[in-house]
């Protein structure tokens, strides 16, 4: 494993435990632009949020599942790293076995009541497709979607 790539994993593991919600923007069936947030947790190379079932997200990713999300941690006032991620999103059903490890893996990690009662939650899973870490000190590096499953394997190595 080269040295910057090990920097890598360590700067997007970082960002990931430092972070609790994630951006992302939607398209919205009048080809208008849509920018919200949730709660998220990284389990077998995706991202997982939850959303109301009623939510207006649902059905725009429906619409158009090619999603772009944003992850930022604020180091100081000076200093950022963010991740952005282009990604193939769906809507989970009840019904998956990944639906139920993701929905008790947010739960831990995000407040309770949001997560009350199951369903009227959605689970969307979000599946990188090519992304970009912009690190603190102003380099970019281009990722690429399958970078994720590498990123989680070397940091536990």
């Amino acid at each position: 494993m080269t040295q910057t790539f090990k920097q890598l994993s360590d700067d997007v593991m970082l960002l990931h435990q430092n972070t609790n919600y994630l951006m992302f923007a939607t398209q919205q069936n009048s080809n208008n632009p849509n920018i919200a947030y949730a709660p998220y947790i990284v389990l077998n190379n995706c991202y997982y949020i939850a959303l109301p079932r009623k939510d207006a997200e649902i059905h725009n990713l429906h619409l158009a599942p090619q999603v772009a999300i944003l992850l930022i941690e604020n180091i100081n006032k000076y200093q950022k790293t963010s991740l952005t991620w282009i990604v193939m999103a769906r809507a989970m059903s009840l019904h998956e076995s990944r639906y139920s490890m993701a929905f008790a893996t947010l739960k831990q990690n995000v407040s309770k009541i949001l997560l009350d009662n199951i369903e009227e939650i959605c689970l969307c899973e979000f599946r990188p497709q090519q992304g970009k870490l912009l690190s603190y000190d102003g380099i970019s590096y281009s990722l690429d979607g399958n970078d994720l499953q590498f990123i989680d394997k070397s940091i536990a190595a």
